[in-house]
């Protein structure tokens, strides 16, 4: 029987896992698996400390109707806001309600919203052709003859999907002259995310769901079946050493493990670290590997709040897009910040941090508004963050007032969100903490604090080829997860778990 040690407890390790065959080995370097599909309760409330939806795309309930496995759904409606204008979105037929609003926060461009919702109309159907049928990966062969009709339909989505692989800011550019419209429109997406995926997002939130007990329950289910049907998890281990000629990795206390075939669901820049090839193709593969720019992270504000959900429920549902200023970042997270990383003082980032978040745009989520157990009665807590690249925190960080960036960014958060949608809200706090791109690089070993691996800003340093996204340079090591592949998620990763899994059963 092969021995397949798989490194990272993460959703694309435990898929790996999960659809392998073998005697299999998961290695996680946390008391837990799920990497940042997690939940955590300080209090009696319970926040999530990765994405705050899962997002189905025809993938996770495949999957796990193929592990004849079941989660507790719930709805996970999302709002969008600008200034006092908020809109919900239960359905693409919503889409009319958010061009009513772009017209009503900027009348000069009431012509060029007109023809841009007229693509993004176009962007969300070709996203619901994608996303209507379950993913083949984990279709059985006797329902192929299903996907004939699909097929046809798809290759025109495909066609639309390489002609829109162009930044998304470029491609507004297009139609609008007003920066500020273009970032409100873009500006909470990854820098240069290709069009196509951002401008059919209103499709998007309308796929998004929750879990009854929160997200957290979802790696928890494949955990439990993996170790019930195929082999070990050995947590707070982590690798420190590849030797692919004896084929054994090593932990932090010096024991081996020995493999036949290793996947790799952890960090790809660590990989590349720790493995000694002089092969021309491994060499090259590794330079582009470890200098590969990883996307921007995010900064989050976790808030308890003395105040029932009701009092929220009436601005917003439990997962809420608000910029509290129409007017955008402009270069205040591009040419700014780039500045400051290079030569900016702490009064420079201090000055620079109350614009920052003034002008940005916040994803909000409200747990217990999506499901009632998530906090005592009669009280709130609200996530909110921003996206923020790592290098500014890390230039803070080495400078030695990390902790007093962190209390300037939750002040200015609370600040910010006080004197527009939630005036109730800074009087009310119970408790509050947070998180930072370095957080997230400590707890999820994640190079740059990355949540979705490689950046759009480059190229990026893999084969972006979806069947081949397992693959490495480096003998009997495959790769999956948010570095295998990009655009990534959680969707991507259970794919690339699914595909490294393939090569423990001899298909390959």
């Amino acid at each position: 029987m092969k021995k397949v040690v798989i490194v990272g407890g993460g959703i694309s390790g435990l898929t790996a896992g999960c659809f392998s065959q073998g005697d299999i080995t998961i290695i996680e370097k946390n008391e837990k698996c799920g990497g940042l599909v997690n939940s955590f309760v300080k209090d009696g409330f319970r926040f999530e400390g990765g994405v705050r939806a899962l997002l189905n795309s025809g993938i996770i309930f495949p999957m796990l109707e193929k592990l004849n496995l079941a989660l507790d759904v719930l709805p996970n409606y999302v709002s969008v806001g600008v200034e006092d204008k908020i809109i919900d979105v239960k359905s693409k037929e919503n889409i009319k309600d958010y061009e009513i609003m772009l017209k009503s926060l900027y009348p000069e461009n009431t012509n060029e919203i007109s023809n841009f919702i007229k693509v993004v109309k176009k962007m969300v159907d070709y996203i619901e052709i994608l996303y209507s049928v379950k993913n083949p990966l984990f279709a059985d062969k006797s329902e192929y003859f299903k996907y004939l009709p699909w097929i046809l339909k798809a290759l025109k989505v495909f066609m639309a999907m390489k002609n829109m692989n162009i930044p998304v800011e470029k491609y507004l550019k297009k139609f609008f002259e007003n920066n500020s419209l273009i970032d409100i429109i873009s500006q909470h997406f990854f820098k240069n995310i290709p069009a196509f995926y951002a401008l059919s997002y209103f499709y998007i939130y309308t796929d998004y769901f929750y879990l009854k007990g929160g997200l957290g329950t979802f790696p928890k289910k494949l955990e439990e079946y993996f170790l019930k049907e195929k082999g070990e998890i050995l947590y707070n281990t982590k690798v420190v050493s590849v030797d692919v000629e004896k084929k054994v990795v090593l932990d932090q206390n010096g024991k081996k493990y020995p493999y036949d075939i290793l996947i790799w669901a952890a960090d790809l820049k660590e990989l590349y670290k720790m493995v000694n090839l002089t092969s021309r193709k491994f060499l090259k593969e590794k330079e582009k590997i470890l200098n590969g720019k990883p996307a921007e992270s995010v900064y989050t504000l976790y808030l308890a709040v003395d105040v029932p959900p009701e009092e929220f429920k009436r601005i917003s549902h439990g997962h809420f897009f608000y910029a509290p200023c129409k007017k955008g970042l402009g270069d205040i997270h591009r040419k700014e910040i780039k500045n400051l990383i290079s030569y900016g003082t702490k009064k420079d980032i201090l000055n620079w941090i109350k614009r920052f978040v003034k002008y940005n745009t916040f994803e909000i989520s409200i747990p217990v508004l999506k499901d009632e157990t998530a906090a005592p009665k009669g009280k709130t807590g609200v996530i909110v963050s921003v996206l923020l690249d790592y290098e500014i925190v890390k230039k803070v960080y080495d400078e030695g007032w990390y902790e007093e960036f962190k209390e300037k960014m939750d002040e200015a958060f609370i600040d910010v969100l006080s004197d527009s949608i939630y005036p109730f809200l800074k009087n009310n706090i119970l408790f509050k903490f947070s998180s930072s791109p370095i957080s997230i690089q400590n707890y999820a070993n994640t190079s740059d604090g990355s949540i979705i691996g490689w950046g759009f800003e480059e190229k990026a340093p893999i084969k972006n080829n979806f069947q081949k996204a397992a693959l490495t340079s480096i003998p009997h090591v495959y790769k999956a997860g948010k570095w295998a592949y990009t655009p990534s998620g959680v969707p991507m990763a259970i794919l690339t778990g699914k595909i490294a899994s393939k090569y423990t059963w001899g298909v390959y």
